[in-house]
């Protein structure tokens, strides 16, 4: 039985949506391997962004990419992050994993589809530590 949080090895792992599927790495009292985690979100985080990033006294190559895009490298000097006139966005960041590494997931105590579209209640499983509620928290493993 998982009781709040399990050290998990992820085995797929979707950017666009920070969903995942992994393997605990921990065994059940008879020393069977715990179910497998399957569409765990990741935990997002939110930042306030400059909207305007200046570079100071250096020099920035420009090299197109495909798709009409431009990829930039800074050669010397210092980017200064300015928040002039208040001009700000929120932008809301996904972390990268990758098959295989080691994440500390969370088991909600009651099912989360209500609190994460701010509803009051305990969602639809009455069942407490439900895997279908779990959260990856971020890296724990060893990153050697």
């Amino acid at each position: 039985m998982i009781h709040t949080s399990v050290i998990c090895k992820i085995e797929k792992y979707e950017e666009s949506t920070g969903i995942a599927d992994l393997e605990p790495l921990f065994l059940d009292e008879n020393g069977s391997p715990l179910p497998k985690v399957i569409n765990a979100r990741a935990q997002r985080q939110r930042f306030k962004m400059p909207k305007k990033i200046v570079l100071e006294g250096g020099s920035v190559n420009h090299s197109p990419i495909p798709d009409m895009g431009t990829s930039h490298t800074i050669n010397n000097g210092d980017i200064t992050v300015s928040y002039e006139d208040s001009q700000t966005e929120d932008v809301i960041l996904f972390p990268f994993y990758e098959k295989g590494d080691i994440v500390l997931v969370s088991i909600p105590d009651y099912d989360l589809s209500d609190a994460i579209k701010g509803r009051k209640g305990n969602g639809d499983s009455k069942e407490p530590h439900g895997l279908t509620s779990a959260i990856i928290t971020g890296l724990v493993g060893d990153m050697t």
